[in-house]
């Protein structure tokens, strides 16, 4: 230490990355007495190093993470089709064990204790991996993710369960998904690299809601008026 001398001491603490977050308060206190008044006076957070390390991969990484994301999608596009449901029977938790066997099978992790497979609709999430029962005109909805290799995917899928004699979805779901279309559109466009992800949401929220959206006040929390509602 007092051959090189350092200006700062980067330790693995902080308040808002759990990631950089892992030293023990009994581990601060040793270093302290090990290394005297002088250094540790020079003691920092090292969660910018530790964010910066993390949002940089090599090139073998990026692969892993693109067969992960494929996964992702081909299990998800496989969960909704009439492989895994039988409207009028099968339940949203048995979608969801479907999903957990999957995972097992190909050997992948997940943040999630359970996927979440939803039922949705105008008055917003009806039931959430419980058993009830999948029925033809429900709205269904995906929210789970894969890990490999510590990286992990999120990707949300949604359908609609036909009717009898139905080819497509009713003119209402039609137009949601239309705008749904939009509004991911002009988020592509909005987020640049170069700023926090706090400006980040700010611009999306602001180009939005000037091409005509309405911004909800929190998750369900709609309106009335003849604006399409949404929240990121």
């Amino acid at each position: 230490m007092e051959e090189r001398n350092p200006k700062s001491i980067g330790l693995n603490y902080s308040k808002n990355i759990g990631s950089a977050d892992g030293l023990f308060y009994s581990g601060y206190i040793m270093l302290s007495e090990k290394l005297g008044p002088t250094y540790t006076a020079r003691f920092v957070s090292a969660e910018k190093l530790v964010s910066d390390f993390r949002s940089r991969r090599v090139t073998s990484e990026i692969a892993a993470y693109g067969e992960a994301c494929e996964l992702t999608y081909t299990i998800a596009e496989k969960t909704l089709s009439n492989d895994v449901n039988t409207p009028g029977i099968t339940t949203l938790e048995d979608v969801a064990w479907w999903m957990k066997e999957q995972l097992h099978k190909h050997n992948l992790e997940s943040s999630f204790g359970m996927p979440s497979v939803y039922v949705t609709g105008i008055r917003g999430i009806l039931a959430t991996s419980t058993d009830r029962i999948i029925q033809q005109g429900d709205v269904l909805n995906i929210d789970w993710d894969v890990g490999l290799m510590n990286m992990y995917t999120n990707l949300k899928r949604m359908a609609y369960v036909l009717h009898e004699g139905e080819t497509q979805a009713p003119e209402d779901i039609e137009h949601a998904f239309d705008q749904a279309v939009i509004v991911r559109d002009i988020i592509k466009k909005i987020i640049k690299p170069g700023v926090t992800a706090k400006k980040a949401e700010t611009a999306v929220y602001d180009a939005l809601t000037s091409t005509g959206f309405n911004k909800m006040k929190g998750i369900n929390q709609f309106t009335d008026v003849d604006v399409t509602d949404f929240i990121i």
